[in-house]
Parts: C-alpha cells; structure tokens; sequence
C-alpha cells in the first residue's frame, strides 16, 4: 500500500512540474489582462483552468476505463508489466533531461514551433469563456506523450489498491487537481499584480531545476518499481 501511495505522489509532483499548460496559460493571461478588464481577464483565466482540470481527468479516466475493461493487467504477468514501466520511465527521464527543453537560454520546449504557434495566436485572441474553456482543454494534448504512462502506471497502483470506486474515483480527482497547481499559481500572481515579464524570469531561472526534477522523479519511479515490483 505504502508503495503504491509513494509511487501516486510522485505522479503527482511530475503533472504539477510539467511545463507546456503553463506557458500557454502564462501567454493567455498576458493577452487577456492587457485586452480585457482585470475581472473578466480573471474570470477567463479560472475557466481556462477548469478546461484543463476536465480535460486532463477525462484522459485519466479514459486510461483507467480501457485497462480495467479490457483486463490487460490480468493478461500480462505482473513482472513483464513492471519491467514494461521501469522501462518506460527510465526512457522517459532521459529524455526529459536531454530533450525538454530546446538550447538557449529561454524555456522553449520540445513541441514544434508550427504547433505552438497555434497556441500563441489562440491564446493572443481568446476573449470569450467557451475560447478558454477549449484553450485550457486542449492544452494538454501535446504532453500526452508524459501524461499517459503516468495515467496508466496509476491505474495500476489504484488496481493494487483494491478499494472502493468511490475512493479510486477521489484519488483520480486529487492526483488531476496537481495538474493545475502550476495554473493557480500563476493565476494569483497575476491578481497581485505581477506580468509577464516578472513570471518568466522566474521560469528561466529555474528552468534547470524543473529539468533535473522531472527526470530525476521518473527515474525515482522506475526505481521504486524496479525495487518493491520486481526485485522483493
């Protein structure tokens, strides 16, 4: 039990430091309050997010439904599986640290520049709540690639749980609510008078730290699994 808490945690900790959502929010929020008035600018911003929530907890229980429906855990030897994730995010932490960000000295990522060029002229012209809504919801479509293993190895670990729906549903709730912790927060920077600017800076300066820790909690993972899944 206490693996598979620790292991919940860490997912957690990787969806509240992943970056793509935040920068398109960070460039929303700069359009929106230089275009509209502060409160509507706010009230756009917590729809934005609540696009996010929904978008990213309609993927995990998508993830949770097909593997549990389709019984694939009860197909696959629990120790293949394990090696499967290690496997996966061992690959997956290098990669990050290698790859995630682009070189320079600004916190481009790793998406195509076409790909977030759509995001940049969406986000510059969003000005009702449906645009928000869509922008937050379809924001996390380009770090799926990270997100699904996360949702898939914790569909497992809910599985070894062995509780009651209800619980397994409030942990699905509580481990996509750390997706937008990195939104709230800018959310409040903003009310308090912060820009652009300043929020970057920010990000630029820690832009090694949140490299190093998301490959270093992948890799922490795939050791845990590795550990308490396969070697014990």
């Amino acid at each position: 039990m206490f693996t598979s808490l620790g292991i919940l945690i860490l997912i957690m900790f990787i969806l509240a430091f992943l970056q793509f959502i935040p920068s398109i929010f960070l460039l929303f929020s700069h359009y929106a309050h230089g275009q509209l008035s502060r409160k509507k600018a706010s009230k756009l911003g917590y729809i934005f997010i609540l696009g996010t929530y929904l978008g990213t907890t309609i993927i995990f229980l998508l993830t949770f439904a097909i593997l549990v429906w389709s019984k694939l855990f009860s197909r696959i030897s629990p120790t293949i599986l394990s090696w499967i994730f290690s496997g996966v995010f061992f690959a997956t932490s290098l990669s990050i640290f290698l790859l995630y960000y682009r070189k320079g000295k600004n916190t481009r990522l790793f998406v195509s520049r076409k790909l977030v060029q759509k995001y940049h002229v969406n986000a510059s012209h969003t000005k009702t709540p449906s645009d928000a809504f869509l922008l937050g919801f379809f924001s996390i479509i380009p770090e799926l690639i990270f997100t699904i293993p996360l949702f898939a190895c914790a569909t497992t670990e809910l599985t070894i749980l062995q509780t009651n729906p209800f619980i397994i549903t409030l942990y699905i709730l509580l481990i996509t609510l750390s997706a937008i912790v990195p939104l709230l927060a800018i959310q409040i920077a903003y009310s308090r008078h912060s820009n652009l600017a300043t929020i970057q800076r920010f990000r630029v300066k820690n832009k090694s730290f949140v490299k190093c820790f998301l490959s270093l909690i992948y890799l922490l993972i795939a050791s845990i699994i590795i550990t308490f899944r396969i070697i014990s």
